[in-house]
């Protein structure tokens, strides 16, 4: 079984960086620090530019007649989500982007379909009169890093009850969780859920799905202590800390080495994450456009 957690991600960095062992200066802590500093400044924007659907999810908020304003996901990737939708039932309502130029009523809209306006981090939605659920699907911010020792490793699972070697001093009975996969790419199994209760090494949850499995991690919610992103850009992620280190130190000839091996190592790596079906070419829909809102519409294969 191949795994990589933060104690194997600070000894690759330590090991590439050349850090001397008994050096204060980068402690466990620090590395975590600029590890994530480099996922979500390098290596999240590379794998989300590649269009497909690394750390894709989605939240669900009920609509309200009363209000039209939605919060968006607090863990989007730049603040940003790929689409909206109203699902009324087993229908999938099309929303389109509007500007603020466009905007005519809160009651009603003079386009043949739904509309979304996004200002700051809210999501507008007309007309307000709308029933169903507004489903935002979104690029999750990869976890951030943590050391092994404030997560919890599943040792055994009964029903909705996980075992776990040990309960960290972190947890706290109502405080939200995550289940985090130990397999690649290590996702979130569970996010952002309150316990039903902690006792002794137990955690009962209101659902534990199939996917979960023993050797998996219970963190606190939005942290985790294996690295979020295939396994060969964790590669990646240790090389860009040593350079990040490097130029800390204003080590000038071994940053220049070490950024010039990154942009060769970036270059190789983007070509296995996309396309992520070789031979399966994409499919562009006609369908939910302005004029044909809810047609299942037409479809031509697209080589990417």
């Amino acid at each position: 079984m191949v795994t990589f957690t933060t104690t194997d991600l600070i000894t690759s960095i330590l090991r590439t960086a050349h850090v001397p062992q008994g050096n204060d200066t980068f402690g466990a802590s620090d590395l975590l620090s600029i590890a994530d500093m480099q996922m979500r400044t390098l290596i999240a924007p590379k794998i989300s530019s590649c269009r497909e659907n690394y750390w894709l999810t989605t939240q669900d908020q009920v609509v309200d007649n009363d209000r039209n304003e939605y919060p968006l996901p607090s863990k989007a990737l730049g603040s940003a989500i790929v689409d909206a939708k109203v699902r009324s039932g087993t229908n999938l309502i099309h929303l389109s982007r509007i500007e603020v130029s466009e905007l005519y009523s809160t009651q009603f809209t003079t386009r043949p379909a739904y509309c979304y306006l996004i200002r700051d981090f809210i999501l507008e939605l007309y007309p307000q009169s709308l029933s169903g659920t507004l489903v935002m699907w979104y690029f999750r911010i990869p976890s951030k890093l943590t050391a092994v020792e404030n997560c919890a490793q599943i040792s055994a699972i009964s029903g909705d009850t996980v075992t776990v070697t040990s309960v960290p001093s972190t947890f706290a009975s109502l405080q939200e969780l995550d289940v985090v996969s130990q397999q690649p790419g290590f996702n979130v199994l569970i996010k952002d859920s309150s316990p039903v209760s902690i006792a002794g090494s137990d955690i009962t949850f209101d659902d534990v799905p199939e996917t979960v499995a023993v050797g998996d991690y219970v963190c606190l919610s939005g942290q985790s202590c294996v690295v979020q992103c295939p396994l060969e850009w964790i590669e990646v992620l240790v090389q860009a800390c040593a350079v990040k280190i490097y130029e800390i130190q204003g080590y000038e000839p071994k940053h220049a080495l070490a950024q010039k091996v990154l942009d060769g190592m970036v270059e190789r790596v983007m070509g296995l994450v996309s396309p992520r079906t070789i031979e399966n070419a994409k499919l562009i829909s006609g369908g939910g456009s302005l004029l044909t809102p809810q047609t299942i519409g037409w479809k031509l294969p697209v080589r990417g």
